[in-house]
């Protein structure tokens, strides 16, 4: 694989975010098992990039993109409010992207989530017609055919990456949050503001009312 693909990266998913201990014979822990796929991790990142989704903490140094991160909490009772925490650790310091546009339950809500945290435009999508996948163990599929999401994702991205593209690189060093209204400072001191409501909020000048 070295030789006949010299840079092609790797996407071992299972390896960033699937930690499981086994109560066999061998009884490996958890802590155990996060040693053995980190030194996995280290060899393979030490000659390729390394594509993750939802990488655990262990994992993320070795980490060349992060993708599939959420923007909402688990919503369990006992939370009352979503931060974009995950984000705003790895802003400016590995590449990412949020949940896929496609999988989203409103594309303005997933358009501001890009904004507000600097994520790239990710869609999940499969190349061939989903009545392939019909009564089958890959029917989760059936709404993410190509040719259904190729002009929104190509509109889509032209609009935000004029945001994105002025923080790209750049950490988080500010996030705060007014009801439907979130702001985000970024190192390089562009600031963005997005509402969630449905009232008009108005910024000008660096002032907003």
């Amino acid at each position: 694989l070295d030789k006949k693909y010299p840079d092609v990266g790797i996407a071992p998913d299972s390896l960033g975010n699937v930690l499981s201990s086994d109560f066999g014979t061998k009884g490996t822990s958890r802590v155990k098992t996060a040693e053995t796929f980190r030194s996995l991790l280290e060899e393979y990142s030490a000659s390729r990039s390394v594509l993750l989704s939802r990488p655990f903490d262990y994992a993320l140094a070795y980490t060349s993109y992060a993708t599939d991160l959420p923007m909402q909490s688990s919503m369990f009772d006992i939370e009352t409010e979503t931060v974009p925490f995950y984000q705003m650790v790895l802003k400016g310091y590995i590449p990412f992207s949020n949940l896929p546009g496609n999988r989203s339950t409103t594309l303005d809500d997933y358009k501001l989530g890009l904004l507000e945290t600097g994520a790239d435009v990710s869609y999940l999508w499969i190349a061939e017609h989903p009545e392939y996948v019909r009564d089958s163990r890959m029917q989760w599929f059936m709404n993410v055919y190509r040719d259904d999401w190729l002009n929104e994702a190509a509109d889509l991205y032209a609009e935000v990456s004029k945001v994105t593209s002025l923080v790209k690189g750049k950490s988080i060093t500010s996030y705060t949050r007014d009801g439907t209204i979130h702001t985000t400072v970024f190192s390089n001191g562009v600031t963005v503001t997005v509402n969630y409501g449905d009232k008009t909020y108005t910024v000008t000048r660096g002032k907003a009312k």
